[in-house]
């Protein structure tokens, strides 16, 4: 028993010199093991994931330098939490000055809320740090003044509308660089040729940014708005039961 105890201890693994490898081949790993399928937000339910991945910074000072610009550049981080829409600390606000300028995506969700937006950049979510920003993804869950439903609970006809160019006014004027690209995206019972999306495009179109379409609504095909699927009544139900169960603030 002595003999195979002092045999496993005397067996131990090497290390492998991972940072003895080139720079190039050390991001090309940074890469395959930070890059995330889905677009980061504060949901509880992808935290432990994201908690066991930055262990990777903590290894050593050099591969945080390293791999925390890989980690920031190739992924998309949303600006207003959808996953928890309560919580006191935006995701942007938890970030780091350094890791901000990192960042290359953001993503802006339109529909939640509709009824009494209350979201607005203001300097807690350090959008004058983003110095690397280039791409907006922008994803209509819903046009209330394209539905005869939502316009029943609406102000105006036109105030979500109006609400959501400020807002993109707000994210321009707030980030140092501008914005170069924007990518729509949204559910089928959003129209490309509705007053939201209209009023969208020709803001963006307008701002000079690159304007392209996600592969959810299928927009880059020319057929896609014409006769799609709503979803329409799931989203409305969803949002309107708020009114009667009362749910309390956090």
């Amino acid at each position: 028993m002595v003999a195979t105890s002092v045999s496993r201890t005397s067996a131990k693994r090497t290390p492998f010199p991972f940072l003895d490898l080139p720079f190039e081949i050390r991001l090309q790993v940074y890469e395959i093991l930070l890059q995330q399928d889905r677009t980061l937000d504060l949901g509880s339910d992808y935290n432990a994931k994201l908690t066991r991945l930055f262990l990777l910074f903590l290894v050593c000072r050099q591969i945080h330098r390293e791999a925390y610009p890989v980690f920031y550049g190739i992924n998309t981080f949303r600006i207003f939490s959808t996953d928890a829409p309560r919580t006191r600390r935006p995701l942007l606000s938890r970030m780091p000055p350094h890791h901000r300028a990192a960042v290359t995506k953001l993503e802006l969700r339109l529909g939640p809320d509709w009824r009494k937006p209350t979201w607005k950049l203001t300097p807690k979510y350090g959008m004058a740090d983003f110095t690397s920003l280039r791409l907006l993804k922008v994803f209509v869950e819903l046009d209330p003044e394209d539905s005869a439903i939502c316009r029943e609970w609406m102000a105006s006809w036109s105030s979500y509308t109006d609400f959501s160019v400020q807002l993109m006014e707000n994210l321009v004027d707030a980030t140092p660089n501008g914005i170069s690209e924007v990518v729509f995206d949204g559910y089928p019972s959003v129209h490309k040729n509705g007053p939201l999306m209209r009023a969208l495009l020709g803001f963006w179109t307008r701002q000079g940014a690159k304007i392209s379409y996600g592969p959810i609504r299928g927009w880059a095909n020319e057929k896609a708005d014409q006769d799609a699927p709503s979803k329409e009544i799931t989203l409305l139900s969803k949002s309107l039961s708020h009114l009667s169960l009362g749910f309390p603030a956090f």
